[in-house]
């Protein structure tokens, strides 16, 4: 038999039962409003399994499955009443779940590629979505073949290349870069990438959408 342990969150109103079956769930609390679940040990290996999350699972209860999820992280809001309750993970190791699994991050592009004359302005454009309880506090656009491992990317606008060429416009849930005077050498691909109210809230979508410059617009 496997044991479980519970813990108390009062500033949040939820109850998050630990030590169940193949992983835990530890908590964090921000503010009173957003509760971060992860369940862990984390994949193994990587990339190739899901998680399953249960709503008070018991001895004698199998729990309301709410889904699942391709990362190890589960993001409620702790001022509804709905997502209160005792939570549990299960880590599985499968590629490909039984359903379609939750999607609390992401970033859309549309379209994903660009073609655009040199000389004139293009649009780059995208659509996203975050846990309900976080705000966009930063967004950006890079490259991504410049992104290097464990470094933040440089925001396009910071570029001497692009001094002056581009415009940010961002809305409740979707994004646009503008470049004008295009040159051959903005030909590359884009992401955008943005920040929330939490240290850990923060997203990149992959895997963007990438910009051609041919002939000349004069």
């Amino acid at each position: 038999m496997f044991s479980q342990s519970s813990v108390n969150i009062p500033a949040a109103l939820i109850l998050i039962l630990l030590a169940v079956l193949q992983a835990k769930v530890d908590r964090e609390t921000v503010g009173q409003k957003v509760v971060k679940l992860t369940c862990s040990p984390p994949c193994w290996p990587s990339g190739n399994c899901y998680y399953d999350w249960f709503r008070d699972k018991g001895w004698l209860s199998s729990g309301e499955n709410v889904g699942c999820s391709y990362s190890a992280s589960l993001w409620l809001d702790s001022t509804r009443s709905s997502d209160q309750g005792s939570y549990t993970c299960e880590v599985k190791n499968y590629r490909l779940p039984r359903e379609n699994c939750e999607q609390q991050w992401a970033v859309i592009y549309t379209p994903e590629r660009v073609c655009a004359l040199k000389g004139s302005s293009v649009d780059l454009s995208c659509s996203y979505k975050h846990p309900e309880g976080l705000t966009v506090t930063k967004s950006l656009w890079f490259i991504e073949s410049q992104w290097k491992f464990g470094a933040e990317p440089e925001d396009v606008r910071e570029s001497d290349q692009y001094e002056g060429r581009v415009q940010y416009s961002r809305t409740l849930n979707s994004c646009r870069m503008t470049i004008t005077d295009l040159r051959e050498s903005d030909a590359h691909r884009y992401s955008f990438r943005f920040y929330t109210d939490h240290p850990d809230g923060r997203y990149s979508g992959r895997p963007g959408v990438t910009l051609s410059v041919t002939g000349n617009s004069g």
